[in-house]
């Protein structure tokens, strides 16, 4: 009998809260994109408060059909797991609303699929698109890659660390949903305030034996409004991280090494970072060192209310 290869169904699922007019501008360069017609579905998952997102949709005139879901819940994970749990053998590409996408980006991603097959998951490049100024040099080695960029080189190359993006990656939906799908206690509108919500599920994908591959052709851009490139905006991102870093740390941790759910170890940093912070740092000239001392405080505060905080 002739070797019959069954081609992959792709699911592109584009959660959206509260940024009506990105999202338009996000399907609208996802219709520009070079599609595979039979081959893909795309999903558009609105949470929290409601608005136009489904007239939007509906209206709309796009070479490809748009299925949309609603959460009234306002929390990330949760309306992504509400699709997942609707999907069955398919290979996921999740974008976000705010991000303009390169022609060729669901070819790349099509391409690796067929290439690697079951067992890997995949990302692609994450251009910055900034409005505004541009991030002083003493800061930009601060901003997270969604705001500055992420690009790994020309190569297809495998790595070994949850780097890839959010609003940028892929995978295979019955391997993530094996593991529990998206943990609730990260992401935007989690309980905990923490981010790290797709960071937690490559880790979960490469603990359970998982390749994780990057794409140099797989681009898209993501708009950064003015308010994200300010020193303002890192204090409350880097404290957001804090509480990633700490619910992480409270799963690992001993009960015995603990006061009052506070590792042992954490309390030397913890006052070392705060005599950095408020005292040391009004000595010191270097514009590069006062930012770190402030933002290594608040990724300690952002800790220590994780460890202090029941989840």
């Amino acid at each position: 009998m002739p070797n019959i290869q069954i081609m992959p169904i792709l699911t592109i699922i584009i959660p959206t809260y509260n940024q009506v007019c990105l999202l338009k501008k996000t399907l609208e360069s996802l219709n520009s994109c070079s599609l595979l017609n039979s081959l893909l579905r795309v999903i558009v998952v609105e949470n929290g408060k409601k608005l136009t997102v489904e007239h939007i949709i509906k209206t709309a005139e796009y070479s490809f059909d748009v299925e949309y879901e609603y959460c009234e819940l306002a929390n990330k994970s949760n309306a992504l797991n509400k699709v997942l749990s609707r999907i069955d053998n398919s290979y996921v590409i999740l974008f976000d609303d705010d991000i303009r996408l390169d022609p060729y980006v669901l070819s790349a991603y099509y391409q690796a699929i067929v290439k690697y097959g079951r067992g890997y998951f995949w990302g692609g490049r994450v251009g910055s698109d900034l409005d505004g100024p541009a991030i002083p040099d003493h800061l930009i080695e601060f901003f997270p890659d969604s705001v500055k960029g992420f690009d790994l080189g020309d190569q297809e190359i495998e790595v070994n660390k949850p780097v890839f993006l959010g609003c940028n990656w892929a995978f295979y939906s019955e391997d993530l949903k094996s593991l529990g799908g998206f943990d609730c206690n990260y992401g935007p509108g989690s309980a905990t305030g923490s981010v790290g919500q797709e960071t937690n599920a490559m880790t979960k994908l490469l603990n359970a034996g998982l390749k994780a591959v990057y794409l140099p052709n797989a681009k898209v851009w993501h708009y950064v409004p003015q308010e994200r490139s300010s020193f303002d905006w890192l204090i409350n991102r880097k404290y957001k991280i804090g509480i990633r870093a700490g619910l992480v740390a409270k799963q690992e941790q001993e009960p015995k090494r603990s006061v009052a759910g506070i590792p042992l170890w954490f309390f030397r940093g913890y006052l070392v970072s705060a005599y950095r912070r408020y005292f040391k740092s009004f000595f010191t000239q270097d514009k590069n060192l006062q930012a770190r001392y402030v933002l290594d405080h608040c990724h300690n505060q952002g800790m220590l209310k994780a460890f202090l905080t029941k989840v």
